[in-house]
């Protein structure tokens, strides 16, 4: 079954999937969500595992639908779609996500007024509801919260691609 797919993101997840259920996909490389989403919608490939703010509109106007969500719990922006847990995949939990991060050896005042500063803009009410409207949720953390969770996701992943045998080319 073909999975389309740019960067290596989308090769962890399809090798996550693999993984907890041994179904035999192919990963078909695009250069963006917008190519793979032509092919899907045209039926030359099976399925994508996208990111929602990629494929959001698609299934709005039922051109796409919608299996499952990655997340622990079900989306917001897509409360009828159940998460794999919830279709009978447990364990398969991923998350796409974006944090700011700086030079080693910062000041630890700079980076306190830098976090207050970016959590003061993301949870904003116009910058949240726009996040919002493009079918992503405004998630905030500490900074030790957010070094926790790069470990974790490091180790998450770093298991996947070992057992998966990728290499960089």
């Amino acid at each position: 079954m073909p999975v389309p797919g740019p960067a290596a993101a989308r090769i962890s997840r399809r090798e996550l999937l693999k993984h907890r259920t041994g179904i035999d996909i192919t990963h078909v490389p695009y250069r963006g969500s917008a190519p793979a989403m032509a092919d899907l919608i045209a039926g030359r490939v099976d399925l994508t595992i996208d990111n929602l703010p990629n494929v959001l509109a698609q299934v709005q106007a039922g051109k796409l639908r919608a299996l499952a969500v990655t997340g622990n719990e079900r989306d917001p922006a897509m409360p009828d779609i159940p998460t794999f847990q919830e279709a009978g995949l447990p364990g398969y939990e991923v998350y796409v996500w974006f944090g700011f991060v700086g030079p080693a050896g910062l000041p630890q005042p700079i980076r306190d007024r830098l976090s207050a500063a970016i959590t003061r803009i993301v949870t904003g009410p116009e910058t949240a509801e726009r996040i919002r409207r493009a079918g992503a949720t405004v998630w905030t953390q500490d900074q030790a919260q957010f070094t926790a969770l790069i470990r974790a996701e490091l180790e998450k992943w770093g298991t996947v691609i070992r057992g998966a045998g990728l290499r960089i080319e």
